[in-house]
């Protein structure tokens, strides 16, 4: 299941240092809570102002209940809470374990209709809310080469935002044994 954060950082004073600490010492905490397996944050190319979106791979929400994750203060922010505007985080289904996104690459997002974003040339992985009850009906994310895109063209004709890498994906030690990668679903 994948856990996606978005958020845009509204002290540009203090920006380097939170995505340090959030890069850092955060993803660290959030990776030692069991069932938390994957981290990589992103920084959108298509979206000003700057928008940040951060991508886990989690084995259910039943981790957001554990003690580990209740004593390491939840999801916040800590210092930086004042600073973050527009956030929202999502839960989606079937992707177990999120791609690694190299820094040659960009991820594209979209939660527009498979059929709208079909011309786009984009072999989108498909994703279902895990609540029934949230929009977007589907996420589609695929991972792209960097230098093969025109990010303002994707967005523009088919909705699609392009994320580029801040940082390398963080593995959970537990994953050694697991296939990482993405689990295909044909879109509803």
């Amino acid at each position: 299941m994948l856990y996606m954060v978005e958020c845009r950082f509204n002290d540009a004073a203090r920006e380097q240092a939170w995505s340090d600490w959030y890069s850092g010492e955060r993803l660290g905490e959030l990776l030692s809570v069991p069932g938390f397996n994957t981290s990589q944050r992103f920084i959108a190319v298509t979206r000003p102002p700057t928008v940040y979106l951060a991508v886990h791979s989690i084995d259910s929400l039943r981790v957001f209940d554990t003690p580990e994750y209740r004593a390491m203060g939840g999801g916040g922010f800590q210092d930086y809470q004042e600073c973050i505007v527009d956030w929202k985080r999502q839960f989606f289904e079937d992707i177990e374990i999120a791609p690694a996104v190299g820094i040659d690459q960009c991820l594209a997002v979209t939660d527009s209709t498979a059929d709208h974003v079909r011309e786009s040339g984009i072999d989108f992985s498909w994703m279902r809310p895990a609540r029934r009850d949230e929009e977007p009906a589907q996420r589609g994310i695929a991972v792209l080469k960097a230098a093969d895109i025109s990010a303002p063209e994707l967005h523009r004709k088919f909705g699609v935002d392009v994320y580029r890498p801040i940082m390398s994906q963080r593995l959970e030690s537990v994953l050694s044994g697991r296939r990482i990668g993405f689990n295909h679903r044909k879109p509803a």
